[in-house]
């Protein structure tokens, strides 16, 4: 029922709108009309025949045009689709004005011809503009209607396309902005999955049982992956897991030499982020500040709350950037980097430092998934 009563609530919703716009417009002329010396009865009734009816109409143009937009495609239905809908509407205005004259000649007591004759001069309605002080018969009088009703009509269709054609404009930057977070993502999955590919290789003659763990791992986190493909923003919790997953490869693989630790209060597990961002800046902090030490070190990840935004660091005591001149921003990195700057645009941070402790700081909005 609800989805039934859905379209009707648009159209609705859109009757109020417009009864609202087109109302300021009849209260502005009635009010010019009484400055005139016009009665309020003549005013209301200007009102009521000439804007009343377009306010009615408003809302069906606009879903009539949006069905029905001028273009090319079908252009040979459309364009006669239009006339038909003008034709059928200037007789809608005129069975509208018809039944307005009707009803306040018969609440009056007066003819139609008589109340008229009480119009302000300066303010000519549709049939006697431009055509002299008397109106013609309403069934002849094309003239006002094409001068003055289908200014109207072409107005109306004009903004209904302008803002279909902004919807369009705004859907099609969404599905392409989709699209590129998409690319980016298939484009760390990859260097990653073959990473840990090599790795087991390597691992599988030598010492299969580090070979057998790191699978299980890995299928681990392939199942993740599949589960969220579809998803451009995860909570943070779920983003975690991979992180985890990632480091129980790192850790089979090199003896403990790497080691983690992980402080996200509860506020941030809840916390929405781009999906598959924490992993690769692991990544980078393992393969670029921790492995070339023979040592090896250790890495944290921290996340809090702090008032609107959400304030991520992965930080590691490895080599850090001033060590190695270098170093240009990898895959991981740069991809992270373009993947925020798609989804917030100005409204996140993504900054470097190198210190005691080298530390990538991430900061988004902070938002809930409903």
């Amino acid at each position: 029922m609800v989805r039934f009563l859905s379209p009707f609530r648009t159209l609705l919703l859109g009757w109020l709108i417009s009864f609202a716009a087109w109302g300021t417009v009849s209260v502005i002329l009635g009010a010019e009309i009484v400055s005139r010396g016009g009665d309020v009865p003549t005013a209301i009734r200007h009102g009521l025949r000439d804007w009343a009816s377009w306010a009615i109409l408003t809302p069906l143009l606009f879903r009539f045009s949006a069905r029905f937009p001028l273009g090319r495609p079908r252009k040979y239905v459309v364009w006669p689709a239009h006339a038909l809908v003008f034709v059928l509407s200037m007789a809608f205005l005129h069975i509208w004005k018809g039944g307005v004259d009707w009803a306040f000649s018969a609440a009056a007591g007066q003819s139609n011809e008589t109340l008229q004759l009480h119009q302000p001069p300066p303010l000519r309605s549709s049939e006697t503009l431009l055509v002299g002080e008397e109106p013609l018969p309403p069934a002849i009088n094309l003239f006002g209607y094409f001068t003055f009703e289908l200014p109207i009509y072409l107005m109306l269709v004009a903004s209904a396309h302008l803002l279909l054609y902004r919807r369009r404009l705004e859907e099609r930057a969404a599905g392409l902005t989709r699209a590129r977070l998409e690319a980016l993502k298939a484009q760390l999955q990859p260097h990653f999955l073959f990473n840990t590919l090599n790795t087991i290789a390597g691992l599988v003659h030598e010492q299969p049982d580090k070979a057998d763990a790191m699978l299980v791992a890995l299928s681990d986190l392939l199942r993740l992956s599949l589960e969220t493909s579809s998803e451009v923003e995860l909570p943070l919790g779920r983003e975690m897991e991979y992180v985890e997953r990632y480091l129980a490869i790192i850790g089979v693989r090199f003896d403990g030499r790497i080691g983690h630790s992980m402080d996200v209060d509860s506020d941030a597990r809840n916390a929405l982020v781009p999906a598959f961002i924490l992993q690769p800046l692991v990544e980078n902090a393992v393969q670029h500040g921790l492995l070339p030490r023979p040592e090896g070190g250790s890495v944290t990840v921290t996340a809090r709350r702090q008032g609107a935004r959400l304030r991520i660091i992965v930080s590691d005591d490895g080599l850090g950037f001033r060590s190695r001149p270098d170093a240009t921003e990898g895959i991981g990195l740069g991809n992270a980097r373009a993947r925020l700057e798609q989804l917030y645009g100005d409204d996140a941070v993504l900054e470097m430092y190198d210190g005691p402790l080298t530390q990538v700081i991430l900061e988004v909005p902070y938002r809930t998934a409903p």
